[in-house]
């Protein structure tokens, strides 16, 4: 079984303009755990909401499956800043 986990500063409230917490739980929660591999969450990551002009790459991980990858990111066009 899948399971994903989002690493985030949460000790830190969301900055009012850069809350991308709110939109990625909730893209994740429509996901679920069935859709929940690499593909899905890459997509999740890679979406308006939560991608932004500061994120340089995105790392996705799994334990289960040894597998590791890192994919460059950017958000050419109208990204937020941050």
């Amino acid at each position: 079984m899948l399971k994903y986990l989002i690493i985030a500063a949460a000790f830190l409230n969301a900055l009012y303009l850069d809350d991308r917490d709110t939109p990625g739980i909730r893209c994740m929660n429509k996901l679920g755990q069935k859709n929940a591999g690499f593909e899905g969450v890459f997509n999740v990551l890679s979406s308006r909401t939560n991608l932004n002009k500061l994120t340089t790459y995105t790392v996705l991980m799994s334990v289960e499956t040894a597998r590791f990858e890192t994919i460059l990111q950017s958000c050419p066009g109208e990204c937020y800043a941050w």
